[in-house]
């Protein structure tokens, strides 16, 4: 009911509650004594209601009477001023039986349509209530629930009728099935513990969205349906494999790596080839972990010859290394000696590191500098009383910005020895105050004077010149590493600049020690430490990956790169589009005079008339 006439109408000011803007009446001491001389009329009970609005109504029922009463403040005749409330649009088919909430009383109510009561709308539910109870007549046109309801005081633990379901009869065997892999691909996918569908929270939770008709599988059910997933997934990847080789005569490549976590050693096999639609093609091949077997070349080999017979490359293990063409591998020496029977290229990162060990190796002061560069790194990284002197060092001196902390081994895998030393270098000044000090530096261990890791003038320009040369080293892996494929592209002329800057007659930017300034130095003027560690790699790169393996005219190396996981979409930029065009001229001609299956047939014609020729000179 709306006030009476002479009643001033009341200010609203809306103020954000929850996710929805409801107006407040906000009242003045003016509005407050005229509300107070002009009070509405008493409230009138329901059944007085009914009967002035229906003068042909009959008294209710004791039932109906009860329900009245137990409704109690939900239903009540509120005869102060309705504010509409401005709401998301009212999506449920109650709705079109009362008029949109409003707010009476400091609660929000809704006006029935046919019979004129002020229900509570908090939610749909007392709106459903209402009509079933109060008009029977209309109510099958209102609906169950379809939008979750919002949780009430009542007390209930069936997490359903948060969600308005009903219980439905279980999934059959066939929709079970496809559920449990859908949600085993989910939590693969998706990095999930496998144990999830143990949780007692979360398969009550997927009852009440499924409505009870499906459950989520155990921890063992899981294992078990990926297993049976990834043989179904080795089938399909073998009948694939095996059209590919066997009908239509291409060749593999096979790349490489290996894990260790907890204990546990993961041998992972790529396949890649060049289809006859001239696409490049990446199959899975293997992932097996190493738990018994020793971790060791001949393991290695014979995992992966029994891996690629598994997968219909071929049909014995002494003829796998036909259909393969080439390797290249990510590990370490274990992998690579035990695909030393096929043919391609090893890790290029490890055999430029390789490369590196031995020139450091070659020289003993070398070796002897570069163990004092690693106890000086050694010491401010484990020493938190060293690394915090050395940052208010660092503070302390002009033109010196801060300072970061010095690398692990862990962090820089292939490149340690340059990462600490150009860490060192850059540093010079701090490192150089902190061991002037007056007070006595320790290394971590607590053991040795500063005398022992303090640097001469000497030192300093032997660190200097070593890093000048052993830049060009540090580059080309860092490049390596930002390369999420480096191809025979980016290989080649890293290779190659290499060997150009490890020419004794090219001058390096070294800093000088005495003026701290960058200077240009041929390496056959540099000190003795680094002059020597120069020569040795130059000889080392040229006769591991220039003179024997002849990178430009390897043909072998050439068709595996364009088979590399790691080359992408033929990627030859620039400077090397004439060697991509030649290592496709030697695929495709390798194809058509080797692989495919014509070619195959004439050998195979011409090893039979060779066997029919011998045998008739035999007899």
């Amino acid at each position: 009911m709306y006030p009476p006439p002479g009643v001033q109408t009341q200010a609203v000011a809306t103020l954000p509650l929850a996710s929805t803007d409801i107006p407040v009446p906000c009242t003045s001491a003016s509005d407050n004594r005229i509300n107070s001389e002009q009070r509405t009329p008493p409230r009138v009970s329901h059944a007085q209601q009914q009967q002035e609005r229906s003068p042909k109504a009959h008294a209710a029922p004791p039932h109906q009477a009860q329900q009245e009463q137990e409704r109690g403040e939900e239903e009540e005749e509120e005869p102060y001023a309705p504010q509409t409330i401005p709401t998301r649009s009212h999506v449920s088919d109650v709705w079109k039986f009362f008029q949109p909430k409003q707010l009476v009383e400091d609660k929000l109510r809704a006006k029935c349509h046919l019979c004129g009561i002020y229900v509570s709308a908090v939610n749909t539910t007392n709106l459903r209530n209402h009509v079933k109870a109060r008009h029977k007549e209309v109510a099958d046109q209102v609906s169950i629930a379809t939008k979750p309801a919002v949780a009430g005081t009542s007390g209930s633990t069936d997490i359903r009728l948060f969600f308005g379901q009903q219980t439905m009869a279980p999934m059959d065997a066939e929709s079970k099935e496809a559920a449990d892999r859908a949600f085993v691909r989910m939590l693969v996918k998706s990095g999930q513990p496998l144990d999830l569908g143990d949780a007692e929270d979360f398969r009550e939770w997927i009852s009440a969205v499924s409505g009870g008709s499906y459950a989520p599988p155990s921890h063992d059910d899981v294992l078990q349906c990926m297993s049976s997933s990834s043989d179904d997934a080795m089938k399909e990847v073998s009948r694939a494999v095996y059209s590919h080789v066997h009908e239509d005569g291409l060749k593999l490549s096979i790349s490489g790596d290996m894990w260790s976590d907890d204990g546990i050693t993961v041998l992972v096999i790529t396949g890649c080839m060049i289809t006859r639609e001239w696409k490049w093609k990446e199959v899975l091949l293997h992932v097996r972990p190493f738990i018994e077997t020793p971790l060791n070349g001949d393991a290695i080999q014979g995992e992966t010859l029994a891996a690629l017979v598994e997968c219909g490359v071929a049909m014995a293990p002494e003829r796998v290394s036909r259909h393969v063409c080439g390797c290249t591998s990510q590990a370490g020496a274990n992998i690579l000696a035990g695909w030393r029977i096929f043919k391609g290229l090893g890790c290029i990162c490890q055999t430029a590191q390789t490369i590196l060990a031995s020139a450091l190796s070659s020289d003993e002061r070398a070796m002897i500098f570069i163990s004092r560069i690693d106890r000086i790194v050694h010491h401010f990284h484990h020493s938190v009383e060293g690394w915090s002197t050395m940052q208010g060092l660092a503070m302390s001196l002009a033109d010196v910005g801060a300072v970061c902390k010095p690398p692990e081994l862990t962090e820089t895998r292939w490149t340690g020895t340059t990462a600490m030393l150009e860490w060192v270098v850059e540093n010079k000044r701090v490192i150089r105050a902190y061991f002037e000090r007056p007070s006595k530096a320790r290394d971590a261990d607590g053991v040795g004077e500063q005398e022992e890791l303090q640097l001469d003038a000497e030192a300093w320009r032997h660190a200097e010149e070593l890093d000048a040369v052993l830049k060009p080293f540090a580059h080309f892996i860092d490049l390596m590493k930002q390369t999420n494929r480096p191809s025979i592209s980016t290989v080649l002329p890293s290779m190659y600049k290499m060997l150009a800057l490890s020419d004794p007659e090219r001058r390096l930017k070294v800093v000088d020690f005495e003026s701290d300034t960058t200077v240009m130095r041929k390496g056959e003027d540099m000190g003795a430490i680094a002059s020597s560690v120069q020569n040795e790699f130059r000889r080392e790169l040229k006769r591991r990956l220039v003179e024997e393996e002849r990178l430009d005219q390897n043909e072998d190396l050439l068709i595996c790169t364009l088979l590399d996981p790691r080359c992408k979409n033929f990627g030859f930029p620039g400077v090397t589009d004439a060697m991509r065009k030649r290592a496709e001229g030697l695929l495709r001609a390798a194809y058509k005079a080797k692989w495919s299956p014509d070619a195959r047939a004439q050998m195979r014609d011409v090893d039979e008339a060779l066997v029919k020729e011998e045998r008739d000179e035999e007899w």
